[in-house]
């Protein structure tokens, strides 16, 4: 709702700082870097939002319903009927706690192994656009605009990574919150979902403006090698930046699909958080 009215509201703005009838460099500048800072912050507060709640059992919750008991009911006592025991909330507090720690460990631990194979594969890829771009004949400067063709390819690797970090991280912080919420609210299903939502629109706020900033930056930087473009003889050199800057692309634009994903994967279940109670014993 934020991004939206300061969108308007510079669209409101744009006629009288045009001039010609096209918008100047500066105010374009500004409405960029404006929109991506509204979302870094707004981000920011979505993720305050999320980790103020704490991961507390105050209600009853879930286990009133008969299917929840025997699924809390974890832990085995010493007796030859393998009678169980009826967990306390502050015993599932404890339960949720250490099977969180487990979750953001296991996710650690696989991002590492797959930013090994995602480096491999960045090294190769980025090899073969070198030599393939750099090796066209007819083509001025051909090397030249390959080099900047695969740091823009690195460019766009590095990001997409960094969102998938962000993303993960905060995933494995609202699972644990959402299925706390749940627990406090039984047989209500906004609050929730408010909070998986809200964790979700971290990651998405957070990778459009991350993507867009660096982009940004990056076609400033590549105007000072092939610009500036003063006049419509310039429009070949722009034409080779934005082809050299289209290698950004390929790996930075995935990242959203893998937005996606986390944030699909943000709200687990609270009936599948007790069942991963009932098998720590």
């Amino acid at each position: 709702m934020i991004g939206q009215k300061a969108l308007s509201l510079a669209l409101l703005a744009t006629p009288a700082l045009a001039t010609d009838g096209q918008m100047s460099g500066a105010v374009a500048s500004g409405i960029i870097v404006g929109g991506c800072l509204i979302g870094f912050a707004y981000a920011l507060k979505l993720y305050q939002d999320t980790m103020e709640i704490k991961v507390s059992l105050t209600g009853s919750g879930l286990i009133q319903d008969s299917v929840s008991k025997g699924l809390l009911n974890a832990e085995k006592s010493s007796s030859d009927d393998h009678e169980h025991k009826q967990l306390t909330p502050k015993e599932i507090e404890g339960k949720l706690h250490t099977i969180s720690a487990a979750i953001a460990e296991g996710a650690e631990g696989f991002l590492h192994a797959e930013y090994q194979y995602v480096a491999v594969f960045m090294a190769m890829m980025g090899t073969l656009l070198l030599v393939f771009l750099g090796s066209r004949s007819g083509v001025t400067d051909s090397w030249t605009n390959a080099i900047f063709s695969t740091v823009a390819f690195f460019v766009g690797g590095i990001t997409s990574l960094s969102c998938g970090y962000a993303g993960m991280a905060i995933a494995v912080k609202a699972n644990v919150r959402t299925a706390t919420i749940a627990y406090n609210n039984p047989g209500q299903y906004g609050p929730p979902f408010a909070t998986a939502f809200k964790a979700g629109g971290v990651m998405g706020y957070f990778l459009c403006s991350l993507s867009c900033i660096v982009l940004f930056i990056l076609i400033e930087l590549y105007k000072m090698r092939f610009g500036p473009f003063d006049t419509d003889a310039d429009i070949d050199a722009s034409k080779t930046m934005y082809e050299c800057i289209a290698g950004y692309g390929p790996v930075a634009l995935p990242s959203l699909f893998s937005a996606v994903l986390v944030v699909v994967s943000t709200p687990r279940p609270p009936t599948s958080v007790l069942i991963s109670l009932s098998s720590t014993d």
